[in-house]
């Protein structure tokens, strides 16, 4: 099972790496502030806290020469970038779990979700490129539909389900 040999496992890989795209999104960028005004957080320190951690995606511009620069061809040129925007995701993701107070760690809570999205943002250019290395033009449409579905979902999913948590 390659990715370079089938378009199955091309679609369903695009779709579970955006779906974990689409967990941060989900719970930072919809769930958290709407639990944050709830709690009494005036908007203006919401709308901060949305655009500082919302910056990384701003700069993916960067990241790609990075990428092409920085190689382990051994795994392939993209996987390494890829799981470790994956580990990073994780890990910093977890790194939520130390905030004993988010109302009053907002500063903390966001430092740590911007570094959230800076692995994320890493991610999607990592799989993006290995998009464009794998896979044949006429399949490019439909994996950008499998990969659109599965950020969707995942954001759509994780919102709904740290939302009603919150």
């Amino acid at each position: 099972m390659y990715l370079s040999r089938s378009p199955n496992l091309r679609y369903t890989t695009g779709a579970v790496a955006y779906f974990a795209q689409g967990i941060p999104a989900g719970f930072m960028h919809i769930a958290l502030p709407a639990w944050l005004a709830f709690s009494g957080v005036p908007a203006m320190q919401i709308a901060t806290f949305l655009g500082i951690i919302t910056l990384p995606w701003a700069f993916k511009l960067l990241i790609g020469p990075l990428m092409d620069h920085f190689e382990f061809l051994p795994m392939g040129k993209r996987r390494p970038w890829v799981l470790g925007a994956q580990l990073g995701m994780v890990g910093s993701f977890l790194a939520l779990a130390l905030i004993e107070d988010p109302l009053s760690q907002l500063g903390l809570l966001t430092a740590i979700c911007f570094m959230v999205n800076v692995f994320t943002a890493t991610q999607d250019v990592a799989v993006d490129g290995m998009s464009i290395d794998l896979v044949p033009i006429e399949e490019e449409g439909r994996l950008n539909a499998f990969m659109s579905f599965g950020k969707s979902a995942g954001w759509a999913a994780t919102a709904a389900v740290t939302g009603s948590l919150l």
